[in-house]
């Protein structure tokens, strides 16, 4: 009976503490992306403010790791989400040319949070504590599609089609003129 007592005591604690938290997520649209050599690709981190009655929090994005190949635009490294709000964090992601098909190049994010949130306009006793998320992603080298080759494929395509057209048309204008020698 202690140990459910126990259980039920901290459970109830959690429950509490979880209440006077502040919390941010983010969100992103993989965790592998698969590029050619020179490629770029830009795409966002999308910061999320959960909380209802902190206002705004400041989240600043720290580039940990891969910082040659992942870059911020816009020049900001600092954001301000408002209340139950959404802040999309612009990157470019780049490839370099010289890259080696099968290279994979490992990236983390770090999203922190700058400052701490108290409850009831500054004036209460809740206190929300700032957090930090990391995010990680790979980025894979694939091999890049030669620009030249499907347009041969298409091109043999064409041919391949055109001829099974002559044929069929040679085929019906001799039943055409069979039929009319009789």
């Amino acid at each position: 009976m202690k140990t459910a007592n126990l259980l039920i005591a901290g459970l109830l604690v959690l429950v509490i503490i979880s209440s006077f938290t502040s919390a941010f997520g983010v969100g992103f649209r993989g965790s592998k992306f698969n590029l050619h050599p020179g490629d770029v690709l830009d795409t966002s981190f999308s910061l999320q403010n959960n909380d209802v009655g902190t206002g705004t929090i400041t989240i600043e994005v720290v580039v940990e790791e891969g910082g040659d190949y992942v870059a911020l635009v816009g020049g900001s490294s600092r954001f301000d989400v408002p209340e139950g709000g959404n802040v999309e964090v612009p990157v470019r992601i780049s490839v370099p040319g010289n890259a080696r098909v099968g290279d994979l190049y490992k990236v983390k994010v770090l999203f922190r949070q700058l400052n701490s949130i108290v409850g009831n306009e500054g004036g209460g006793t809740n206190v929300g504590f700032a957090f930090n998320q990391r995010n990680s992603f790979d980025i894979q080298v694939v091999e890049s599609i030669e620009k030249g080759a499907p347009e041969k494929e298409s091109i043999a395509a064409n041919i391949l089609l055109w001829l099974v057209i002559i044929i069929v048309i040679v085929i019906i204008v001799w039943l055409i003129l069979k039929k009319k020698k009789k």
